[in-house]
């Protein structure tokens, strides 16, 4: 290093994703910055599911002593989910114990807990240090380095890691292929016996195919939202809150889950950078993760397993370039192959899905009416939803 102010990696954003490379770099002899605007914990408008492929790559980010999730005390484990239809069919699938399986299906967790853990397990590192409300701007790139100001700060780094999240992405055009989410932690839910540990998902005409959510959450809390591809929603964004408070208040089956509910944070709102085939994700020394390099997704609208996949990736990737001492515009380019290859295939079969079922909801119904009545099928659902959500390439 040439100073103080220089490092190794800089990681600007502080989420899933930028945290994931950093405890994969973590103990590798690389000095690491990370910056984020924030102060922290700080919450984050997010549904905060934790789907099988977060799962299986907090388990490689995991020191061979201990399991990043196992130890993160505020998760709740989630065994199945229920399903209402546009028709207002309302169908549940539980895990049933028969399936075999020896992890539940997910966890739902809290942003602003679940980001402060992962932060807190990089921070007994003499070589990792954290800048909370530290806005990083103008990154100039080099042949050999790369400089940006932390606070009106110079600083240098050998390699930056882009995670800072959808509101830095410029191309505002590129909104009309995304979805937009608000979101809301409520207290006094009802919810039946056996709905603690399911999340629930609910169609409606208006939103089709998106969906109003709600996930439970520890300590009597739970997540709800909706979840709206921009693309096939025909109304103006601004009446989303509206029609929020319309459904929990007038819909004949929210409005009895939400009847001596209260909203225990303000409603907040943002766009979710759904991922699309052949996305651009390294230019020169910098690389992009998480929801800087647009990869929610597509079907689900499910961030945090491709966030800290993404950024696991470029962790390794970072890796291999110091280890080899390799800093080529042609080897840092190849991060590109390397999401293309992971994320590609999933992406295009998921906006299929998604374009299918906007133009046949009858074929929506059909399938949830075959699968609640068809124990195979349901088995098989089950199975495939495990399997094909390894985090080497399924999400």
């Amino acid at each position: 290093m040439d100073s103080p102010d220089d490092c190794d990696v800089a990681i600007v954003g502080a989420g899933p994703a930028g945290l994931a490379c950093a405890l994969t770099l973590k103990g590798k002899g690389l000095t690491i910055k990370i910056f984020d605007k924030k102060a922290f914990p700080r919450s984050k408008p997010c549904g905060g599911g934790l789907g099988i492929r977060a799962i299986h790559t907090l388990q490689k980010l995991s020191p061979y002593d201990h399991n990043l999730l196992d130890n993160f005390e505020g998760k709740t484990p989630i065994d199945g989910f229920e399903v209402t239809t546009p028709k207002h069919k309302n169908y549940s699938f539980p895990l049933k114990n028969d399936y075999t399986f020896t992890q539940p299906l997910g966890y739902t967790v809290n942003r602003y807990d679940f980001d402060a853990y992962l932060l807190q397990n990089l921070l007994d590192n003499t070589n990792i240090q954290f800048y909370p409300q530290t806005k990083v701007t103008k990154i100039l790139k080099h042949e050999d380095k790369v400089e940006f100001f932390a606070n009106g700060e110079l600083m240098k780094a050998s390699l930056v890691i882009d995670a800072t999240g959808v509101n830095q992405i410029r191309e505002k055009s590129l909104r009309n292929n995304w979805a937009f989410a608000i979101t809301s932690f409520v207290k006094y839910l009802h919810l039946e016996e056996n709905q603690h540990n399911k999340l629930q998902f609910y169609f409606t005409p208006l939103i089709y195919p998106g969906y109003f959510w709600i996930f439970p959450l520890s300590e009597g809390l739970a997540n709800v939202g909706l979840f709206v591809p921009k693309k096939y929603f025909k109304s103006s964004l601004l009446q989303l809150r509206h029609y929020f408070f319309e459904l929990i208040q007038s819909d004949s089956l929210l409005a009895a889950q939400f009847q001596s509910a209260s909203l225990a944070s303000p409603l907040q709102g943002g766009w979710l950078p759904l991922g699309y085939p052949k996305g651009t994700y390294s230019k020169g020394r910098i690389l992009k993760v998480g929801d800087a390099a647009c990869l929610v997704d597509p079907l689900a609208g499910e961030g945090i397993g491709n966030a800290l996949l993404s950024g696991h990736l470029a962790g390794l990737h970072v890796l291999q370039a110091f280890n080899e001492n390799n800093f080529s515009d042609e080897f840092l380019s190849s991060y590109n192959h390397i999401i293309t290859d992971t994320f590609d295939h999933e992406f295009k079969f998921r906006h299929k899905i998604v374009k299918y079922l906007s133009k046949h909801p009858k074929a929506f119904e059909r399938c949830f009416h075959y699968l609640n009545t068809s124990d195979d099928f349901h088995r098989f659902i089950f199975k495939f939803f495990i399997s094909s959500h390894d985090a080497a390439r399924m999400g």
